[in-house]
């Protein structure tokens, strides 16, 4: 079968990145907790590089429109959704689907279809060309696949587990919005788009296995990354103009909950390993991120060194 042509395989997704309603970091056994989101079933953890922890997977059935301006199409199938906690600070809601064409003419009963986590199978006819672009421009209007919709669930059931709900900071919500598919040249095109929507354009030469599990951890790697900037820019922005202890008190949390989180391509694999690469060379997050570090620091410190009595 052809992998590359108009009736490859086509990944979607959508991740949700916010910073978790509680006063500190959530230590391991708290957030295995908040993650158990299927009785009975284990919480992924890590420790290194990087503290992290996933939830299995939930599915959500779904039979709707996909598509947009250049023709939609009717899919049936199950999403498959988890939520991932970040250095004990930051929770995402990640909702993601394949969509195999090819696949029968009519609808089968709901088994036939929980028995194929994330996929998504077209009834009546293939995807239009556009599907992708038209699955990044849309907003899902009444009745078209809303994966926002399912991550804005599975966020709020997180965050109300049992959490005290004093944050140290407000930051927004970040969405990213992603397609995946085989094609003869790699590339990745990262956009801002309105709001705080972002949009990720994956293309991946075809290898060996099926490399969608390791897409789908590259995707939300970048959702975290990006809302850590955005975070990063968000208390800078607060704190311009203002002088001394005030100063310090609102750059404060960026020294205590978020720094030490950057890490990109902590988890890193031979499909996804060049891609943070090239998308660094082409949106800078990296370099970004360590100019407005080095501001944060430079500008505690000389508010230290003014400060009555002297630096402590």
């Amino acid at each position: 079968m052809d992998t590359t042509g108009p009736g490859a395989p086509l990944l979607i997704g959508e991740v949700h990145t916010g910073l978790l309603q509680h006063s500190t970091a959530l230590p391991a056994s708290s957030v295995a907790r908040v993650l158990r989101l299927r009785p009975g079933e284990r919480v992924g953890t890590m420790d290194r590089p990087i503290r992290y922890a996933v939830s299995p997977s939930l599915l959500t059935g779904v039979d709707c429109r996909f598509g947009g301006a250049s023709g939609s199409t009717r899919v049936v199938g199950a999403v498959s959704s988890r939520s991932t906690v970040t250095g004990g600070h930051v929770v995402q809601a990640s909702s993601f689907a394949r969509i195999a064409p090819g696949g029968r003419g009519r609808r089968a009963v709901w088994s036939h279809y929980l028995a194929r986590p994330g996929v998504l199978e077209p009834l009546g006819g293939r995807l239009a060309d556009r599907a992708d672009e038209d699955f990044l421009a849309s907003e899902q209007p009444g009745g078209g696949l809303d994966l926002g919709a399912i991550n804005t669930r599975l966020m709020d059931v997180v965050q109300s587990a049992g959490l005290d709900r004093r944050a140290p900071f407000r930051v927004p919500r970040t969405r990213l919005r992603w397609t995946a598919r085989h094609t003869t040249i790699a590339h990745i095109d990262f956009g801002v788009e309105e709001g705080h929507l972002r949009s990720l354009r994956l293309g991946l030469v075809p290898a060996d296995g099926d490399p969608w599990d390791e897409v789908r951890s590259f995707c939300e790697d970048v959702a975290l990354h990006d809302w850590l900037l955005t975070g990063l820019l968000h208390l800078i922005d607060k704190a311009v103009g203002v002088d001394g202890a005030d100063a310090v008190r609102r750059l404060r949390p960026v020294v205590d909950h978020l720094l030490h989180l950057w890490m990109p391509a902590a988890r890193p694999d031979r499909t996804t390993a060049p891609l943070w690469a090239s998308l660094d060379r082409q949106v800078g997050f990296s370099r970004q991120w360590d100019s407005c570090a080095t501001w944060v620091r430079d500008r505690v410190g000389l508010a230290s060194l003014h400060r009555p009595g002297g630096p402590r």
